[in-house]
């Protein structure tokens, strides 16, 4: 059987010492810094998932605001558009309404040209046609029995224009 001796409690007694001073000096510090790690581990995981789902969440708002953006651009391009067709219709009826304009007032000049020209190719025609006329008689034509002649010569005129 087994013999109790001393050298046996000793070594008993020896290995009991060794493990209360190993567990106080050696084996709660490894715990402690494996724990410490452990902790330093989970808290910088936490964190780089926190980070990344910060970064998911902000990408996302700026996928969103580029949307936005794209959308508003393409809004003000097809206002600019529709306001360069706009303008391009005003001012192409501005110019229409111009050269109707003009049109009419050329047109209005030229009837009062050739009105002006009719009035004294008539005046002339009467002139010439009462000194023709002065000749013929070789008689002179006083100057009230003169214009009542062109005042009728022009008048018949204008009647057979008007017929």
């Amino acid at each position: 059987m087994l013999e109790l001796n001393g050298t046996l409690i000793a070594v008993i007694l020896n290995f009991i010492i060794m493990m209360a001073i190993l567990n106080f000096f050696l084996y709660k510090p490894v715990l402690k810094m494996l724990d410490d790690r452990k902790k330093l581990i989970e808290d910088n995981f936490a964190d780089a998932k926190a980070k990344v789902e910060s970064a998911r969440e902000l990408k996302e708002n700026y996928d969103h605001k580029i949307a936005v953006a794209e959308n508003e651009s393409k809004k003000i391009i097809d206002e600019a558009q529709k306001f360069s067709e706009t303008l391009k219709k005003d001012s192409i009826q501005a110019a229409r309404l111009e050269a109707m304009e003009i049109r009419k007032t050329a047109h209005a000049d030229a009837q009062k040209i050739r009105d002006d020209v009719g009035l004294k190719m008539k005046s002339m025609v009467a002139l010439l046609s009462v000194d023709i006329a002065g000749k013929i008689l070789r008689r002179s034509i006083k100057a009230d029995e003169q214009a009542d002649l062109i005042d009728d010569f022009v008048d018949k005129i204008d009647n057979a224009r008007l017929n």
